[in-house]
Formats: structure tokens, C-alpha cells, sequence
């Protein structure tokens, strides 16, 4: 579910969002409401439902902005909709530093939130400032530390490739290691991905910089027991992010709220992706049908340490080509793992688009 508000809108962020401050809520959950009736129905024509959640993740925006308003719509919404939950559910909470979401948390435990994602992004005041965060140093530390007092499940995102870490040189190791004080069994390393026309392009680092940032920061978190599980994610644990994991396993998930998108993919019939408008209650709908399966189950199989399986993606003729694209891969450095499944490296999970387009190249086919 998509909340799509911020107090502010960050400079580097492209995500579809409203800075509305106040929010009209009630604006919101009509709209809510409105796309749950179609959205019933659809999930309805092809056999599925909500009535029993693996996982829920609600993310934005910044969700905690909700506050208590949406604690109290979440809770008659569940229940008039007759969402359940299995007994083993993942429901994540993104959050930011810096908002009234300490003074909420109960609320939102008792709503049945289990997992917390942090958007941190630095722990330097320097960088905050560039990004236009609106929280502090210490707002981070007071969020992590109440977090760690619950022994609650709980992620923390950073950007690595800040405008001026170069010139800063940025040390991302020691905000790590600060961070991992307050034992976080999650970690997401977002590398900053803007156009030209962002306001610090031309501050913006190198990519040896990037890639050495990126490789230091794998190493020390794997160093310290995380798994470096997807392209941006590690987890401790076995602590993954099932809801993610279901995505990059290509699974179903249902949606609701502005600009959030559904895949539903069954044995039966062709697969569907779903998209809501930014304003207005109606989706868009976009059929998939195998050759954009098979493109998909690539990419995203090969974005996780479980990699794929050759051949259940390519033909026979095709998995002799594809075998050849991996032995040069191999060399590069690029193969964690090759035989009957593949799975990539750090540096492979770097070139990662790059190794697409070998595979491309090689099989003009597919």
C-alpha cells in the first residue's frame, strides 16, 4: 500500500509523491476506499484475494506521517475488507527519522506492525543537508535506539554515491559501524541514481569512487555476518525482506494507493501488472505474456543470491549460447556460483545491467 505524502519532498527523489503539509487525509481514504472496490473485483476475476496476507508493506511517502489518522482508517479498513494475516506475517512500516512516529509506535504494533524500515540515508550532518533531509544526526540515533529497546525487527537504508563524497571522502564504513550499535538485522545500500538535471550533478563522484564504496561497504557488512542476499540488500539472520523477496522471485502481490503497482501471474492464464493513477481511483493494466515472464524471472533472478535456473528460462539451443556468456562472465569476476543455477558477485551485481545486454548480444533470440 502506497502512502503518498512526505513533509518534504528531497531533492534527489523521484519517486511519486505529494509534499502536502497538512495532508487532507480524508481525501486520501476516499481514495483508498474507491480503488478497493475495483480492486476486489479484480483480484476477484483471476482468482485471488486478500484474506490472507504473507506479508503487507506499507510504504510511501513516508507512512508514519500518517500518524494515529491512519492507524485508526488502517484498522476499520483491515476489518471491513476482512484483510488477515498469516500467523507467520511480515507487516513493514516505512519510517522516517525525525517524525512523530516514537509517540505512534504503539499504535502501530498493536495495528500488527512487525518490521520497521528506516530511511537514514547518512549519518553525516553534511550530507543530510545536501540531500534536504529534514532530520538530524541525533533524530537518527533517538529512532534506532527506541527501535533496538523494543527488540522489534527493523531495516536502515543509506544512499551511497552522495554528491562531494569524493571531495568529502565520505567514510560510509563508520556510519555503518554506528549504526550496527543498535543491531538492525537489515540493510539496504542504495546507490544514488539521478538525470543531469539534478542540482549537484556536477558534484556527484566517480564511478571507481562508487564502485569502491559500494564493494568496501559490501565486504565490511559481510564481515560483520550480514548476507549480501540482493543487488542492494543484506540481512542477518536470515532476516531477508520476504515482501521483496516475493517480488524478485517474481511472485503475486496485490496493491492499492496513487502510482502502486500489482503483478498477479498464474498457471491458467496469462500474467497481468496493474498500475494505480497518481489522482483518480482506476488502474492501468499491462498483460504479460511469456517472453516478458521469462525477461523478468532473468532480471530479476539474477538481482538475488539465489541467481537462476538456466534452463527454466532458456530453450536448448539458447542455454549452449548463455553457457558461453557465463564462462566469459566467469572470468571477469562477475559469477559467484555457475552449474545448475547462477548467481552473480559483488562486482556482477554492479554490471549488472551490462551483463544483460551480453546475454542480448549472444542470444538476439530471446
Amino acid at each position: 500500500m502506497h502512502f503518498p505524502y512526505c513533509i518534504k519532498k528531497c531533492n534527489y527523489c523521484d519517486f511519486f509523491k505529494h509534499a502536502n503539509n497538512p495532508v487532507n487525509f480524508e481525501l486520501h481514504h476516499q481514495h483508498l476506499e474507491e480503488s478497493q472496490i475495483q480492486h476486489a473485483r479484480l483480484l476477484d476475476r483471476y482468482n485471488c484475494s486478500t484474506q490472507r496476507l504473507k506479508t503487507f508493506y506499507l510504504g510511501g511517502g513516508t507512512p508514519s506521517y500518517w500518524g494515529k489518522v491512519g492507524i485508526g482508517f488502517l484498522e476499520k479498513f483491515f476489518k471491513k475488507n476482512k484483510f488477515a494475516f498469516d500467523s507467520d506475517y511480515e507487516f513493514t512500516l516505512e519510517i522516517n527519522p525525525g517524525s512523530s512516529f516514537i509517540d505512534d509506535f504503539s499504535g502501530w504494533k498493536d495495528l500488527g506492525v512487525n518490521r520497521y524500515s528506516v530511511g537514514i540515508q547518512s549519518l553525516n550532518p553534511f550530507f543530510l543537508k545536501i540531500l534536504d533531509r529534514i532530520h538530524s544526526r541525533q533524530d537518527v540515533l533517538k529512532l534506532i535506539e527506541k527501535l533496538a529497546q523494543e527488540k522489534t525487527s527493523f531495516s536502515v537504508d543509506f544512499i551511497l554515491g552522495l554528491p562531494y563524497s569524493q571531495d568529502q571522502k565520505r567514510d560510509i564504513c563508520s556510519e555503518l559501524a554506528e549504526v550496527l550499535k543498535f543491531h538492525p538485522n537489515h540493510i539496504s545500500l542504495y546507490i544514488l541514481s539521478v538525470d543531469k538535471n539534478y542540482l549537484h550533478f556536477n558534484s556527484l563522484p566517480g564511478e571507481e569512487w562508487i564502485v569502491d564504496e559500494y564493494l568496501l561497504a559490501s565486504s565490511f557488512l559481510v564481515s560483520h555476518g550480514f548476507v549480501h542476499y540482493e543487488v542492494s540488500n543484506w540481512a542477518k539472520n536470515d532476516h531477508f525482506s520476504n515482501h521483496n523477496l516475493n517480488y524478485w522471485k517474481l511472485g503475486n502481490w496485490a496493491a492499492l494507493g496513487a502510482s502502486a503497482a500489482g503483478n498477479l501471474i498464474s498457471q491458467d492464464c496469462a500474467g497481468i501488472r496493474y498500475k494505480w493513477d497518481h489522482e483518480k481511483p482506476d488502474y492501468h493494466l499491462e498483460y504479460l505474456d511469456d517472453q516478458k515472464i521469462k525477461l523478468e524471472k532473468l532480471f530479476m533472478g539474477l538481482r538475488t543470491s539465489l541467481g537462476i535456473t538456466p534452463e527454466e528460462i532458456f530453450t536448448k539451443v539458447e542455454l549452449e549460447l548463455f553457457r558461453e556468456v557465463v564462462d566469459k562472465w566467469e572470468r571477469a569476476g562477475y559469477i559467484k556460483a555457475k552449474g545448475r543455477f547462477v548467481s552473480l558477485s559483488d562486482r556482477g551485481f554492479l554490471m549488472l545491467n551490462s551483463l544483460l545486454d551480453d546475454i542480448f548480444v549472444k542470444i538476439p533470440t530471446f
